[in-house]
């Protein structure tokens, strides 16, 4: 045995080396039963619900109005669009039409790190703050950064 108590590698390789040097088993004759059929589809029973063997037929298309989106300033100056429906779920989406395509000569990586600063707080909010008041609303915010927008 060695310092840890265990035996060496030799006598723990030999068995498995012993083992795979041994040949393969003799075959001996199989005593299992054959195995039984399978039962006929006339011995099946009846389908109990027969009506999903056929498609329904197509309804009606629903009818859809496009909105019209309203055009609106926020104090920054920036403009959005603006559509209001009565409903408990809202998409927001703010594209920016300058992506990293715009930045200057020796500031790459400026368009991602300004995307990630986007999710890292406010003047107002730090980002833990800013985390927990997403959280709270049970939605998600991400910020990404691609060559145009």
């Amino acid at each position: 045995m060695n310092a840890f108590g265990l035996v060496s590698r030799k006598w723990l390789v030999t068995p498995f080396v012993l083992l795979a040097c041994s040949g393969a088993p003799t075959p001996q004759a199989s005593t299992a039963k054959p195995l039984a059929k399978a039962p006929s589809a006339s011995a099946a029973a009846a389908d109990p619900e027969p009506f999903r063997a056929k498609q329904p037929a197509a309804g009606k298309p629903g009818a859809f109005e496009f909105p019209t989106p309203e055009l609106a300033t926020l104090p920054n100056g920036l403009s959005v669009y603006v559509v209001q429906r009565p409903t408990r779920v809202a998409a927001v989406t703010l594209w920016v039409r300058h992506g990293a395509a715009s930045v200057p000569k020796g500031k790459s990586g400026l368009a991602g790190l300004t995307a990630r600063m986007l999710t890292e707080g406010t003047r107002k909010k730090s980002s833990s703050a800013l985390a927990e008041a997403v959280e709270s609303l049970g939605a998600t915010l991400s910020a990404d950064a691609s060559r145009d927008s």
